[in-house]
């Protein structure tokens, strides 16, 4: 919560400050009854009678309220403790305008009156935390304290069927629901997600899968909503996120499983799949020729060649294990996953395209890995030449010397290394090339299920609707007034936040699904240079 440009409060000494509710203003000529604030100079009134007795606030009459100038009622008497001579009398001008006074003693003294509606304060979720708000004037959360007292005590003032329908409103559902998902997904998790798997090689293999990954994310990321300081707005961003996922998974789970969708869906994968392992098999046989009018190693290109169409060879028998009715049946149950979420399918979908494209990474690892080799031994033998190696234990380059045979060795292998680095490096860019294309389609994925976990729908819901609950910026605005009095009269508006800090907040609160740091363009573009794995296993903290 932050107040807007001109909100300020004064502090004179001479000055006293008066906030009453809006409702108030309504009522027919009374006693306000309420707290005075001496240390702040600052009268808050609460009510318009005693409050009840099983409350912790005690309260005392601090003046009068006029509906009619002419009927206003005199000093009380009851005065006593902190509030002796302390009285306010707020009355209704002819004019309809409201004026307020303010007897200290037998002085009168400068007063400032403040208008604000509670309900409003009490709605927003930002004026309610006090993690979120910077409350320098020390005003805000004593308006909350004390909103909360007048609305609990004009519920209280209600017949019992209104009293009953305010009860079943604080009913929190979402806290229900909360609850129901975090022991829902600890049942789901129990085997992939526990002490044994946490360590050692069981680690390892539960990382792999994006499915296991999003189930293990999407528990921790109920069990923070349920610890979370701002506990109220975070339970309901995670639960309309959980239930549109659900919806949409619902949604694309009975699109599938109707009208015969899976078996069209498996017909058009497996026409795909053979026409990518023929068009495989030509950018094989043009790499072994002279691709784009180049000269390259003819006994190393051929020798890639076969090793790869092999691969590819293999990589036909394995899809053909998947034929129907295997393929469809995992296709079928793989759009039941759609009751935990569109996020769980697609990150199943993940997993599927790891699988059917692992042929694209092994072809990717085997060449980065062979010309990473020879741009490691290249670069030894050219410090070789320079006089100079690598020292391990202070991981520095420093000078050495170098005798003649070990230089003439040198230069052989820096020969032949130098010369078989272009048939290496052509296949390595291009499966390279063909592994950027598929982790840009998972990326894509992920940034859709980023999008639909993280994203906080509820709270831009409110914010579009202008809901009092994204309300966080206060500004006092001056009620115009035709009569000169001692009095100004202001009133107390409550604002909605920018939705860039709302999405920012959230943000913040949100456990990323993506548990490996980003690279930058630099380090990317250096690490493929250099023949690092950039996805996955690739050593960040290595130095390049």
């Amino acid at each position: 919560m932050e107040f807007k440009e001109g909100f300020s409060i004064n502090q004179d000494d001479n000055l006293w400050t008066v906030f009453i509710p809006y409702q108030f203003l309504s009522l027919p000529s009374c006693q306000l009854y309420g707290k005075v604030h001496r240390n702040c100079h600052r009268i808050y009134v609460l009510s318009v009678g005693m409050l009840e007795k099983d409350t912790d606030l005690y309260t005392q009459i601090v003046g009068e309220w006029s509906c009619d100038i002419s009927q206003q009622i005199r000093h009380s008497n009851k005065m006593s403790g902190e509030n002796e001579n302390i009285w306010i009398s707020v009355y209704k001008l002819q004019t309809g305008q409201l004026d307020c006074k303010l007897l200290s003693g037998k002085s009168r003294t400068c007063v400032e009156c403040i208008l604000f509606n509670p309900q409003n304060i009490l709605e927003s979720y930002f004026l309610q935390s006090s993690d979120m708000i910077q409350d320098k004037n020390n005003m805000i959360q004593p308006l909350v304290i004390y909103s909360t007292v007048i609305c609990d005590n004009e519920n209280q003032q209600h017949s019992a069927s209104s009293q009953i329908i305010n009860y079943l409103n604080s009913i929190n559902l979402s806290n229900i629901f909360l609850q129901v998902l975090t022991v829902l997904y600890s049942i789901l998790t129990v085997l992939i997600d526990n002490r044994f798997t946490r360590t050692g090689l069981l680690k390892s293999i539960t990382e792999i899968p994006s499915f296991c990954q999003h189930l293990i994310l999407k528990k921790k990321k109920l069990y923070s909503a349920k610890t979370s300081k701002n506990k109220l707005f975070e339970t309901q961003n995670v639960v309309s996120q959980t239930v549109l996922d659900v919806l949409l998974g619902i949604l694309v789970m009975t699109f599938l499983t109707q009208n015969g969708w899976i078996d069209s869906i498996t017909t058009h994968f497996f026409l795909w799949t053979e026409k990518v392992a023929s068009e495989l098999d030509i950018l094989l046989n043009w790499l072994m020729g002279a691709p784009a009018g180049l000269k390259l190693n003819k006994p190393l290109t051929e020798f890639l060649g076969h090793f790869f169409m092999y691969h590819i060879y293999l990589w036909k028998g394995y899809l053909h294990l998947l034929k129907p009715p295997v393929f469809n049946t995992l296709l079928w149950c793989s759009s039941c996953v759609g009751v935990l979420g569109l996020s769980a399918q697609i990150c199943l979908l993940k997993d599927i395209i790891s699988t059917t494209t692992l042929h694209i990474y092994c072809y990717y690892v085997y060449a980065a890995r062979l010309y990473r080799l020879q741009v490691y031994v290249l670069s030894a033998l050219w410090r070789l030449f320079r006089g100079k190696k690598w020292n391990v234990l202070r991981r520095r380059v420093d000078s050495a010397s170098f005798d003649v045979d070990q230089l003439f060795v040198g230069t052989l292998l820096f020969t032949i290394f130098l010369f078989l680095l272009p048939t290496t490096a052509l296949y390595y860019t291009v499966f390279t090339l063909l592994r950027m294309v598929v982790l840009l389609f998972q990326g894509f994925l992920s940034t859709v299920v980023y999008v639909i976990n993280h994203v906080p729908m509820y709270s831009i819901l409110l914010w579009v609707i202008g809901s009092n609950k994204v309300s966080g910026e206060i500004s006092l605005e001056v009620v115009p007034s035709d009569k000169k009095t001692d009095c100004q009269v202001f009133s107390l508006q409550v604002h909605k936040v920018p939705l860039g800090r709302i999405m920012k907040m959230s943000s913040s609160n949100q456990i990323d699904s993506m548990s490996q740091p980003l690279l930058s363009w630099k380090h990317f573009l250096l690490n493929l240079m250099k023949g690092h794995l950039v996805y996955p296993w690739i050593d960040l903290h290595k130095p390049l």
